[in-house]
C-alpha cells in the first residue's frame, strides 16, 4: 500500500495554493496512483510527487507532464506556472545587491567593495594554476566575488 502524502497545511502562498490544485487536479482525473501517473507521463513517481508537494516550484515539462497524466488542459497550467515562476524570481528582498540570476552590469559596481584582497588572491591563483576554484556555503557572495 503506498504511503499517503504529506499534508500541505494552509495554502496561505502561491507556490503551496499550485501545489494544492495539481493535487486536485490528481483527485479529479481518478486519484491515480503516483506510479500510474509516472507511466502516462514519463517521470519518476518521486518526481510527479514532489511536484505537488509544495516545498519548490516543479519545473514547467514536469508540470505540464503531471496535467497532461491527468488529462487536463495544459494551457492555463503553462500561464499560471510562468506567472508563478516570475514571482519567485523576484528577489526576496528588493534592496538587496545581489541580483539573483540577473547579469552584473557596470550600474551593480557601487554595491561591491571591500573584496580587494580576495580578488588579488584569485587573480594570482589563475595567474599561478590553470585552474582555480571558489567555493562557500549558499549567500556567501561566490558569484559577486568572481
Amino acid at each position: 500500500m503506498p504511503r499517503g502524502e504529506r499534508p500541505l497545511g494552509p495554502e496561505d502562498t502561491a507556490l503551496l495554493r499550485f501545489a494544492g490544485d495539481l493535487r486536485r487536479l490528481r483527485d479529479q482525473a481518478g486519484k491515480p496512483s503516483y506510479r500510474e501517473l509516472a507511466r502516462r507521463a514519463n517521470y519518476s513517481p518521486t518526481a510527479l510527487s514532489d511536484a505537488a508537494g509544495g516545498r519548490k516550484l516543479p519545473s514547467l515539462a514536469l508540470t505540464l507532464a503531471f496535467v497532461r497524466a491527468c488529462e487536463a488542459d495544459p494551457a492555463p497550467w503553462t500561464k499560471r506556472w510562468r506567472e508563478l515562476a516570475a514571482e519567485h524570481a523576484q528577489p526576496l528582498h528588493p534592496n538587496s545587491p545581489y541580483p539573483g540570476i540577473e547579469p552584473f552590469t557596470e550600474n551593480d559596481a557601487k554595491h561591491y567593495f571591500g573584496r580587494e584582497f580576495l580578488v588579488e588572491q584569485i587573480v594570482e591563483s589563475v595567474r599561478v594554476r590553470p585552474l582555480t576554484v571558489v567555493f562557500g556555503a549558499s549567500g556567501s557572495g561566490r558569484t559577486s566575488l568572481l
